[in-house]
């Protein structure tokens, strides 16, 4: 099987939908090698749920998506040929599924789905049933929703790539 490093230094992250290899590696360098559960919204084609999932085999994945431009199935086969079992795919939109979660529910999420301030409801939600928060796109809430955001956490950093995309993380 493909280490999660390996994985990640073979994606292609030129599509918009991608995310940057990069914070790609941030997110599996935090699970790497727990026992965690683990949420993923907005996954796409599911490369993130890949190394997510190649990075700590052990986690239990559950990834949500629209899948309104990838199909489930295609997502279900693309983890499948990295040879990753330990995800649940779920078609829906992140907003329904966050309500359906409780406090504390997951030790990380990453949130890739939408963006922007009509996300901050989200946010906050994730900010209530992980320990971890990852939050691709972050540069796209304005500065005051950024700051509330930063205010919830003990420690929190942010990263941008090549493209001006900030991933941040929040550790409570």
């Amino acid at each position: 099987m493909t280490s999660w490093k390996e994985f990640v230094a073979s994606i292609d992250d030129s599509h918009p939908m991608t995310t940057a290899k990069e914070h790609i590696a941030m997110i599996c360098e935090a699970v790497e090698g727990k026992n965690w559960d683990i949420l993923e919204l907005g996954s796409h084609i599911g490369i993130s749920t890949t190394a997510i999932a190649l990075a700590a085999p052990d986690s239990r994945i559950i990834s949500v998506d629209l899948c309104d431009t990838v199909r489930q199935v295609t997502r279900i086969a693309y983890w499948a040929s990295n040879g990753v079992t330990n995800i649940t795919p779920v078609a829906g939109s992140a907003d329904a599924f966050l309500r359906t979660c409780l406090p504390g529910q997951f030790d990380l999420v990453f949130h890739d789905a939408v963006h922007g301030a009509w996300a901050f409801v989200e946010y906050l939600a994730c900010i209530e049933i992980a320990k971890i928060v990852c939050i691709h796109d972050f540069e796209q809430l304005p500065e005051a929703m950024r700051n509330a955001i930063r205010e919830k956490f003990k420690l929190s950093k942010t990263d941008s790539d090549a493209k001006g995309r900030v991933l941040f993380v929040g550790w409570k």
